[in-house]
C-alpha cells in the first residue's frame, strides 16, 4: 500500500509533540500521484489497456533517481517496451544477455519503489455489447471506461483515505480525449469529484517523466499477457512473473470484466 511519508510523519510529529487532533490531522492532504500508458491503440486490438502505477512524490523521485542512472549505465536516453521487444534501435544489436540484464534492472526498481499497480483490459467488444448507451455516452469510448474503472478504484487501493490523486498519462495517448471526457465529467459530477479524489489530470511526455516508462512496460506485458486469461506465473511472460510481487489489482479478464461492463459501472 502507498502510505503517509515519512517526511510528513516528522513535519507533523515536529510540530504537533503532543499529538495532532484526527480532524487536523485530515486537513492535511497526502497527493498520490498515478503514471499510466495504454496498449491495445491498433485498430484491429481486441481489447484497450489502461495501466500503472501509484506512489507519492517522494517515492516517485528515488524511482526516478535509479531509473536514470539505469538508463545513463546503457547510454539511453529513454526506454520504450515496443522498441526492445521488437529489437529496433537502440536496441537492434543487443546480445541476449545484455537485454537480460537491462530488464531485469528495470524490473527490480519498478518493484521496488513503484508502489501499487492498477490496470484494466476492455474487450472491445463486450464494451459494445454489454455496456447501456447511457454509460457509453458518459464514459465515450473503451478508453474512457478504462480510465473510470481506475478512478473508482484507486480509492481503494491505497491508504489513507484522505490521499487525493494527480494523474499522468503520455501526451500521444491515443484514448486522450475519451479520458479528458470522463475525467471532465467527474469533476463536474454533484459527488463523483469527492468519492474518486482527483487532482488533476496531465498528459506529459514519457522521456522527461520517467514513471510512465514503466507505465509502458506495464500496459505492454498486460496486452501481451490477456489472451492467456490466466494469473498463473508459468503461464505468463517473464515480466509479469516479476511484476505481480509488487501489490497490484490488474482486472482484464473477459468474465470479470464483462461482469463490470453488463452492470453498467456506478456513474
Amino acid at each position: 500500500m502507498v502510505r503517509y511519508d515519512r517526511f510528513v510523519h516528522a513535519i507533523l510529529d515536529a510540530a504537533f509533540p503532543y499529538g495532532m487532533p484526527a480532524d487536523q490531522r485530515r486537513a492535511i492532504v497526502l497527493e498520490v500521484r498515478g503514471y499510466f500508458d495504454e496498449s491495445g491503440v491498433h485498430s484491429t486490438s481486441d481489447v484497450t489497456i489502461v495501466a500503472g502505477f501509484l506512489n507519492t512524490p517522494a517515492q516517485w523521485d528515488e524511482f526516478s533517481t535509479q531509473w536514470s542512472k539505469a538508463l545513463n549505465d546503457w547510454n539511453l536516453g529513454q526506454f520504450h517496451m515496443t522498441d526492445f521487444a521488437n529489437q529496433v534501435p537502440p536496441f537492434a544489436d543487443w546480445k541476449e544477455d545484455k537485454r537480460r540484464s537491462l530488464l531485469q534492472r528495470l524490473l527490480d526498481i519498478i518493484v521496488n519503489t513503484a508502489g501499487v499497480s492498477i490496470g484494466f483490459a476492455i474487450p472491445n467488444r463486450a464494451f459494445g455489447q454489454l455496456v447501456s448507451e447511457a454509460v457509453k455516452n458518459y464514459v465515450s469510448g473503451p478508453y474512457g471506461m478504462a480510465a473510470q474503472l481506475l478512478f473508482m478504484n484507486a480509492p481503494d487501493f491505497i491508504t489513507p483515505p484522505e490521499a487525493w490523486f494527480a494523474y499522468f498519462l503520455e501526451a500521444g495517448a491515443v484514448g486522450r480525449g475519451q479520458i479528458l471526457d470522463t475525467f471532465s465529467k467527474n469533476q463536474a459530477h454533484p459527488t463523483l469529484k469527492e468519492e474518486f479524489r482527483v487532482i488533476s489530470l496531465d498528459f506529459v511526455d514519457k522521456r522527461d517523466f520517467l514513471p510512465l516508462q514503466a507505465a509502458d512496460i506495464l500496459a505492454y506485458e498486460l496486452y501481451k499477457h490477456y489472451p492467456n486469461q490466466s494469473f498463473s506465473p508459468e503461464h505468463a511472460r517473464y515480466p509479469i512473473r516479476q511484476l505481480v510481487k509488487m501489490p497490484h489489482r490488474w482486472i482484464y479478464r473477459e468474465d470479470i470484466i464483462a461482469q463490470l461492463l453488463g452492470k453498467g459501472v456506478a456513474l
